[in-house]
């Protein structure tokens, strides 16, 4: 239960952590915000940013949501370099290509923000798709263990534009990019299991106004509160080691204390029994020389005297009559 309790406080401290590196990062800002999915959730999440994740919602019907949460073999765990940690616990997977369609109603430049977290596979290669505005590839071959590991938050950044009724990528039409007035964003399936996604941002600024750019200072600043954090973890529990070491400690100076008292009570125990047997049992030797002893001697050889004399008087009296 302690331990559970000590996690948890942990994991709350790291909530915290990402708050205090937002201070310092450039954040989004909040009515930019056009959309902000949280994949795989039925929750809506307020952001450090001031905006709403909203439950999860248009995305396609044949998928599947996951919530790592309720995994009680990751109770506590922590998500590297995650704004916003309860995030990267939910997802959305296809066992086929899957998309989002998200409704657009200005034209403009617009960034998308992609947010993931490998949280199953160990190792580069398992996961492998790509991600595509219409029927054009914005992002190929992603491996997210790749590119970052596991349990830690990556994020991937599409600055598009909104034009004329079309999607536009790098100055190239985007086909099927918008229809009816939604922006259709798919994951391709590749030979290489499932394609996944854990939130979706859709912001209405150009990649340079995000915090695309202030990024690696997030990440600095969250390494070193990190480990500010561990410190201040490894220090209590250090505290509490040594207290219980002292507890230990006395506990065996009294048991200590109780073995030697019962060592002196055994000692005595035996010197009494000694001296008990002293008196009770008497040397021979020393019985026969006290006064009493010489009595009985005298009476002994007296008696023995008397009987013998009288056996031989009366064996020379027989004789004589016949």
């Amino acid at each position: 239960m302690m331990m559970n309790s000590q996690k948890n406080l942990f994991f709350i401290s790291l909530i915290v952590i990402a708050g205090l590196s937002i201070i310092s990062a450039r954040p989004l800002v909040a009515k930019k915000v056009v959309h902000a999915i949280n994949a795989g959730s039925h929750m809506a999440k307020r952001s450090v940013e001031g905006f709403v994740y909203t439950r999860d919602q248009g995305y396609d019907e044949d998928t599947n949501a996951v919530d790592y949460s309720d995994d009680e073999n990751l109770k506590g765990l922590v998500i590297k370099y995650a704004k916003e940690p309860t995030i990267y616990m939910t997802e959305r997977h296809g066992y086929n290509s899957f998309g989002y369609q998200l409704a657009l109603d200005i034209e403009q430049t617009y960034t998308l923000i992609l947010k993931f977290c490998e949280m199953y596979f160990d190792k580069p290669g398992r996961r492998v798709f790509h991600v595509k505005l219409g029927d054009t590839r914005v992002i190929t071959n992603l491996d997210i263990f790749a590119k970052a590991g596991r349990f830690v938050a990556h994020d991937e950044y599409v600055e598009f534009k909104y034009q004329n009724g079309k999607i536009y990528y790098k100055n190239q039409v985007c086909n099927n990019g918008i229809v009816d007035g939604k922006l259709n964003i798919s994951f391709e399936k590749t030979q290489n299991d499932n394609p996944f996604i854990h939130g979706i941002v859709v912001y209405a600024g150009s990649l340079d106004q995000t915090d695309f750019e202030d990024l690696h200072n997030f990440k600095a600043q969250w390494e070193r509160n990190y480990a500010n954090e561990a410190r201040k973890k490894a220090d209590q529990l250090n505290k509490l080691k040594e207290q219980k070491l002292k507890k230990q400690e006395k506990i065996i100076v009294r048991n200590d204390h109780t073995d030697i008292e019962e060592d002196f009570e055994d000692i005595e125990i035996k010197e009494e029994v000694k001296q008990e047997q002293g008196r009770t049992v008497p040397p021979l030797k020393e019985m026969l020389m006290t006064p009493l002893g010489i009595v009985c001697m005298i009476g002994f050889f007296f008696t023995s005297f008397v009987l013998i004399s009288s056996a031989f008087f009366e064996g020379n009296n027989v004789k004589k009559e016949q």
